[in-house]
């Protein structure tokens, strides 16, 4: 795993996933648009298509799969979604 590519409440949650096969995470994938293999991102969940930014669900071994990618330049743990408004 590329650490250097990992946010740190992303780090965090690795530390407690346990398997590293089970457990899913909400993430952020920051990748360089032009170079990113959408085959790679729809095996591991993550939208194949789009801008800088891919959202999925992926787990540890996933997460360790995308940081070795050259074309994933961070990868961020995603928080809960609320609307706006609520407080």
């Amino acid at each position: 795993m590329d650490w250097s590519k990992v946010d740190a409440a992303l780090a965090g949650a690795l530390a407690d996933a346990g398997d590293p096969g089970e457990r899913l995470l909400p993430v952020f994938v920051h990748v360089d648009a032009g170079r990113a293999d959408p085959s790679i991102l729809a095996d591991l969940d993550v939208q194949p298509e789009g801008g800088g930014v891919r959202t999925g669900m992926v787990s540890p071994d996933g997460v360790d799969h995308l940081t070795d990618q050259p074309w994933v330049t961070r990868v961020q743990l995603s928080g809960p979604l609320r609307l706006l408004g609520d407080a």
